[in-house]
């Protein structure tokens, strides 16, 4: 016995009468409606493949800058930060002081310096008003000597005269021997102790004049020593003063402004050690620049003439875009921590943009506008109410690649089919 498929009423109802004159739905309307807007998508979805841009984008940190570039203001010495002159965003000339450190020992010895050199003046005025009067006092000492030893001089020589007749008797009365040879000796030892005194009193009136010239040299020498002493002094005390002057005052290293101050008023500093950073400038308007760094494997897709996008951080990007740059340079090695401080001036901002390793330097030029008050493009046409300031921090981002989305999805489905064919291929290899 045959042995049938469907059930005998099923049959029975087909076959009625009733059944042959009924339509024979076999999709509903709903599904057709599902299945034009998968048609529709699909549609839509290639025409984007084809004609729509899939963007590859590479993103980092960096800072607003000038052309000028940005240098430490570094101490000249060790000590305490005494007085800090410029602040942030304070305009500052080359040479400027902006700083002041104390420097107790080098004020000490100055002012001992000044004391000292005090004295000596007050001694020099005082022998220079006293200097006439002994001046004078000497001469009429002098005059007074002269006079007293011309009268003993004159004493002497009537005194030598009347010995000299005595001796002269005596000869007489000795070679006679009217008188003894001690009464005669006795003469002639006076004659010539008068004329010894004659000797002396000649020679003290030649020293007189001898004696005013010395004290004459003898003032002026002292005049001399004393003038020698205060200008040692104040050659002294000038050098010091210069010294306290250059390790107590912290110059501007450039003419610009101040982007940064390290330190505040009462700390101390070593020397060499940065208190603020100063970014140049010419005196021109030059325009700022973007120096971003991004990581090193991303830093080799970026070549001179990409587009970027550049977003300050004192600005909200939902209501003023971002700016408009394009890369002009791309540094070929990781850039140092150093040459980071050297251009960034902030050792903290050098590390937490390397905190990913050694970065990749890119410099990127903002595209100038003059409908904007930044001066430069947004994206938002007008961009913010403000303008921009170097030492902002900012994100940037640059794009690398632009392409169509079928030129993503073709090597992926070649991908995935040619490794389905390899593992079939291979595995018939292997049987």
């Amino acid at each position: 016995m045959k042995r049938q498929i469907f059930r005998q009423s099923a049959l029975d109802r087909l076959s009625s009468p009733e059944q042959l004159d009924m339509l024979f739905q076999v999709v509903r309307p709903s599904a057709w409606a599902a299945l034009a807007a998968a048609i529709l998508l699909l549609g839509v979805l290639v025409a984007w493949g084809f004609r729509g841009t899939v963007t590859t984008l590479v993103s980092g940190q960096g800072i607003l800058l000038r052309q000028g570039g940005i240098e430490d203001a570094p101490s000249p010495g060790n000590g305490r930060i005494e007085a800090i002159l410029a602040g942030a965003d304070d305009p500052v000339a080359e040479g400027q002081v902006i700083a002041r450190l104390a420097q107790p020992e080098l004020r000490h010895q100055i002012a001992e310096l000044r004391a000292k050199l005090e004295i000596l003046r007050v001694e020099r005025d005082t022998d220079a008003e006293m200097g006439d009067t002994r001046k004078t006092l000497e001469t009429e000492y002098l005059a007074r000597r002269r006079k007293a030893v011309s009268a003993s001089l004159g004493a002497a020589r009537e005194r030598a005269a009347a010995l000299r007749e005595q001796l002269e008797r005596y000869d007489a009365l000795y070679a006679k021997k009217f008188i003894t040879r001690s009464q005669y000796l006795d003469v002639k030892d006076k004659y010539n102790a008068a004329l010894q005194e004659i000797l002396s009193y000649n020679e003290d009136l030649a020293r007189i004049p001898m004696t005013a010239a010395d004290s004459t040299s003898q003032r002026e020498k002292e005049k001399i020593d004393v003038g020698m002493r205060i200008l040692a002094a104040e050659k002294q005390l000038i050098a010091f003063e210069e010294r306290l002057d250059l390790e107590s005052s912290v110059r501007s290293p450039a003419s610009g402004r101040v982007l940064e101050v390290f330190k505040t008023e009462g700390q101390v500093i070593g020397a060499g050690e940065a208190l603020l950073s100063v970014e140049r400038t010419t005196g021109g308007t030059e325009r700022l620049f973007v120096r971003a760094y991004v990581q090193p494997r991303d830093g080799k897709k970026i070549v001179p003439g990409m587009e970027a996008q550049v977003t300050p951080s004192v600005v909200k990007q939902e209501e003023f875009g971002v700016l408009r740059a394009r890369v002009t340079h791309v540094s070929s090695f990781p850039a140092s921590a150093k040459g980071m401080t050297r251009v960034l001036g902030n050792e903290r901002l050098v590390q937490t943009l390397s905190s990913g390793g050694a970065p990749i330097a890119v410099t990127l030029a903002l595209i100038p506008s003059e409908k904007t008050e930044s001066g430069y493009d947004w994206s938002s046409g007008n961009g913010p109410p403000l303008t921009l300031q170097s030492g902002t921090l900012c994100g940037a981002t640059v794009v690398v690649r632009r392409q169509a989305p079928v030129t993503l999805i073709l090597p992926f489905l070649r991908n995935f089919f040619l490794g389905i064919g390899e593992e079939r291929s291979g595995g018939k290899k292997d049987a």
